[in-house]
């Protein structure tokens, strides 16, 4: 900036080089600043959220999180308890849901539900250092922490089929060929077809940017959906060797807020066709959509 630069430019300045200062202690010093937010990851959105409640520099607040966990690799977990101690060291309070044993084990206090979900949920199982959900009784948290149960693990299918020690054959393989969005090195992926394939690494690495700004994308425009432009990339071979793409985000499922899990897998569609297809409701000419939710006579008139 030309001289002088005076006191509210300074101020500017300040507050400005702090905010950037925080997206470096979070580990998000690798990014540019003209890159736009809806193409970051969810590990990274989780971080900057977290910046925002550091820069806000408020004390005497209660700061609420939901799973900060999210789509982080294990190796950035320190930055974010690091952040949530400065937080609580400027006089915040924080009550954080979580699931990671890194964080947990941070906190000054563990309060655990249970003991189980649904209608076997909702009692107080441990209240107390982490160190005690050990052995708190009747606490599946404790158990899994303590290493008295395990998550069993299922022998993963052989690439190349079951005995087979060949190759996998190129008809079995989705191949994207020189990917290069954001910071992708112009790599070739070769993803064999019928296999859970897990793609990892650390957040940031470019994981989101290769499946859902490129791969989905590019498939999508295969099979003539609507679909954002991929990022650039030289070729996909395999496509044919699929019938459709799908993809599951972090997104709400419902597009109202009247929308039930029940609604969403299709269940209501049926038993509205139960009720339309009862004596009454053909006497009435009724059809499905006179007992949905959102409108029609079918509906209880008092709570709608």
């Amino acid at each position: 900036l030309p001289e002088p630069i005076d006191v509210a430019a300074e101020q500017l300045l300040g507050e400005i080089r702090a905010r950037l200062r925080y997206l470096v202690d979070v580990g998000l010093g690798y990014l540019t600043l003209d890159r736009q937010s809806r193409t970051l990851s969810g590990g990274e959105v989780q971080r900057i959220n977290l910046t925002t409640a550091l820069g806000t520099s408020l004390v005497n607040t209660l700061f609420v999180l939901d799973e900060p966990s999210i789509g982080l690799h294990p190796r950035d977990m320190g930055r974010v308890i690091e952040v949530m101690h400065r937080l609580r060291d400027a006089g915040n309070s924080l009550l954080v849901v979580e699931h990671d044993p890194q964080i947990m084990l941070e906190a000054d206090r563990l309060l655990d539900l249970g003991p189980g979900a649904g209608e076997r949920g909702g009692e107080i199982v441990y209240y107390g250092p982490p160190a005690g959900v050990r052995d708190a009784p009747g606490s599946l948290t404790g158990e899994y922490l303590a290493g008295r149960r395990v998550v069993a693990l299922s022998r993963p299918a052989p690439a190349a089929g079951a005995g087979v020690a060949h190759a996998v054959r190129p008809s079995s393989m989705l191949m994207l060929r020189g990917a290069r969005a954001h910071n992708l090195k112009d790599i070739d992926v070769a993803i064999p077809l019928r296999r859970l394939v897990c793609i990892t690494g650390v957040s940031g690495s470019g994981k989101s940017t290769l499946v859902e700004n490129v791969l989905y994308p590019a498939l999508a425009k295969a099979f003539g959906k609507a679909s954002e432009a991929p990022g650039a990339f030289s070729g996909l071979e395999g496509a044919g060797n699929l019938d459709d793409v799908v993809l599951v985000d972090q997104s709400r499922i419902g597009r109202t807020t009247r929308s039930t899990p029940a609604s969403y897998v299709g269940a209501l569609d049926v038993i509205r066709g139960l009720f339309a297809a009862a004596p009454e409701s053909l006497v009435r000419r009724y059809t499905p959509g006179t007992f949905s939710f959102n409108s029609g006579t079918g509906r209880c008139p008092t709570c709608g």
